[in-house]
């Protein structure tokens, strides 16, 4: 598997060329299905005076030794040098990829990436269903539980479709969980879609979807897609930054959603630019589906509220939005949430 496309000017450190003669590359990342990595990647426009590559791992929270890989592949041909890693099953890594010329001056580590093992399946409790009510997910990132000590999975087990990124030199702005908006999916081939499908029993559910502009190379405009769940278009043509024109703003997008089919299933694809996601979050509200409301931001069985700022913290409150509405501050909202004229729900 390769991914020969990356996003214009990935984020990375540079340095003054009078003291590296090469500049950091955009790394890539791929994964095979046993937990894996199959192949990390490095690109460039210029790579003209590179006479090799070394190749940097460490765990989630460590620091970087010696090189796992010290050498020259051969380019594929859309110009992509690959490079086969092995880790143990089950663990995660974060990799970065630096170039050098010949003369042993070696370039600033390129922007790094991340992978997670996919988390187990659920086990079924005594006497109960092993499907859960609720989720959170990291996208894109590590297991890691929240400043109000909810606890999100790693990303991996329900997705398929696009890349996870993780760059910890990102600084979000408008939460107090910086964390969560420093990995991230998006999706680098327009002919498939972001895809999570989330097993759950039948039900009504509320959905939050969080999401942050990371790249500042980017307007309002360039980044436009679509979001789908359960089938339904819940955000049409969604811009972030012409939400919050302030690249690494968090802005978080919820809806109440019935589930009928034993899965809750949310899309994300292309319109003009590659979509991406942060965070996402689903909590019971009614064990029985309630059919058709309308209004929010979405109708056709959906209601949906929109936040900017907060972020995804505890006790329902994330980013400040409540359902049917828009805000930016993140301390009016409620502490519980559900659709109006409906039982008001905590994210558990």
């Amino acid at each position: 598997m390769q991914l020969v496309r990356s996003l214009p000017s990935a984020p990375s450190l540079r340095r003054a060329a009078a003291t590296f003669a090469v500049v950091a590359g955009s790394a890539l990342l791929a994964a095979d299905a046993d937990a894996r990595i199959q192949s990390l990647g490095w690109q460039h426009a210029d790579t003209s005076n590179v006479a090799g590559f070394r190749v940097y791992t460490r765990d989630v929270g460590g620091t970087y030794g010696v090189p796992a890989f010290d050498g020259m592949p051969a380019p594929d041909a859309s110009g992509v040098y690959h490079f086969d890693l092995t880790l143990p099953d089950g663990s995660s890594a974060i990799v970065a990829v630096t170039a050098y010329d010949a003369q042993g001056l070696e370039s600033p580590l390129s922007n790094e990436r991340q992978y997670d093992p996919p988390a187990p399946p659920a086990s079924p409790a005594p006497g109960g269903s092993a499907l859960p009510t609720s989720y959170r997910v990291n996208v894109g990132g590590a297991a890691y539980t929240d400043s109000a000590g909810h606890v999100w999975e790693a990303d991996g087990a329900y997705v398929s479709g696009g890349t996870a990124m993780y760059n910890s030199r990102l600084q979000p702005l408008a939460t107090s969980d910086p964390f969560l908006f420093q990995s991230l999916r998006y999706d680098t081939d327009p002919a498939t879609d972001i895809h999570y499908e989330l097993p759950l029993p039948d039900g009504r559910y509320h959905v939050r979807l969080h999401f942050m502009e990371a790249w500042d190379e980017f307007v309002a405009g360039q980044r436009v897609f679509d979001v789908r769940v359960e089938s339904q278009l819940v955000l049409d043509d969604l811009d972030l930054l012409a939400e919050s024109p302030q690249w690494r703003t968090a802005i978080t997008h919820e809806f109440d959603i019935d589930v009928t089919d034993g899965s809750l299933s949310v899309q994300l694809a292309e319109e003009v630019w590659q979509p991406t996601l942060s965070a996402l979050e689903v909590a019971l509200v009614s064990s029985t589906p309630i059919g058709s409301t309308g209004g929010g931001s979405t109708g056709g069985g959906a209601t949906g509220g929109t936040s900017t700022g907060g972020g995804a913290t505890g006790g329902g409150s994330s980013g400040g939005g409540s359902t049917g509405g828009t805000t930016t501050d993140p301390g009016t909202s409620p502490p519980l949430m559900g659709a109006p004229g409906q039982p008001q729900v905590a994210m558990p």
